[in-house]
């Protein structure tokens, strides 16, 4: 019986991080390669983008159930993007993922209002365990 209420409560886990649709906005190219590959393995669609702007434009044109994003784009830092994206759709969920090293853009990304900061280096089935939190939470 246990057992069976633990395959229940995944289920709708599962179906949330299924079929959600996430962009992913990372200037540096095998990590959103590997973000993106990681994603749509479970079952997620994913666009991605190398610079800040050019996801403030897709968002402009499409709806998105979460974005992640660098910190650190080449054009828009972390901040700016949170509240640019915010101000598009204020119950989208924003996960920012920042280097120790950029501990004052990991604050200032909290007080802007995105949902989750997340340290590089990443390891994956944490980002995805806290994206699927993000999404359940957001929901």
């Amino acid at each position: 019986l246990a057992s069976e209420k633990q395959k229940s409560k995944s289920k709708p886990v599962k179906r949330k991080i299924k079929n959600a649709s996430i962009l992913i906005i990372e200037d540096e190219h095998i990590l959103r390669e590997l973000l993106a590959q990681l994603f749509v393995s479970k079952g997620c669609q994913v666009v991605t983008v190398t610079s800040g702007l050019e996801g403030l434009r897709r968002l402009k044109r499409k709806k998105f159930d979460l974005v992640l994003a660098d910190s650190k784009t080449l054009d828009v830092n972390g901040t700016g993007l949170v509240k640019k994206s915010k101000k598009m759709n204020r119950e989208l969920p924003i996960v920012i993922m920042t280097r120790d090293e950029t501990r004052d853009e990991f604050n200032k990304s909290n007080r802007s209002g995105a949902d989750l900061v997340i340290n590089k280096p990443l390891e994956m089935n944490k980002v995805v365990k806290q994206v699927t939190d993000v999404l359940m939470f957001k929901a």
